[in-house]
């Protein structure tokens, strides 16, 4: 889960696109944990423009991108990982 964290953090710092994002962990061919977090993450993948126009979305986004790979780092339960959804501070 460290090479996920880390691409989590690529994707936040604008190393990864979120295009390159999905070709490293496609949803439908790597199992458990990212699927776990796949409904949410899509938020953020799908929030590129909005958080370009809006810096308090952003913000907040950025925060729980952060949140989520540190949890991912601590070896965080799935519930703990769900609960972070792109949409508010959780």
């Amino acid at each position: 889960m460290s090479r996920l964290a880390d691409d989590l953090e690529s994707l936040r710092t604008g190393g990864l696109s979120p295009r390159e994002f999905r070709a490293n962990w496609p949803v439908d061919v790597v199992p458990g944990l990212p699927s776990i977090i796949w409904p949410n993450l899509e938020h953020y993948l799908a929030d590129v423009d909005i958080r370009e126009q809006d810096p308090t979305y952003r913000a907040m986004q950025d925060a729980e991108m952060k949140k989520l790979v540190s949890l991912l780092r601590a070896g965080a339960s799935d519930v703990e990982l769900a609960k972070v959804t792109f949409l508010r501070h959780s």
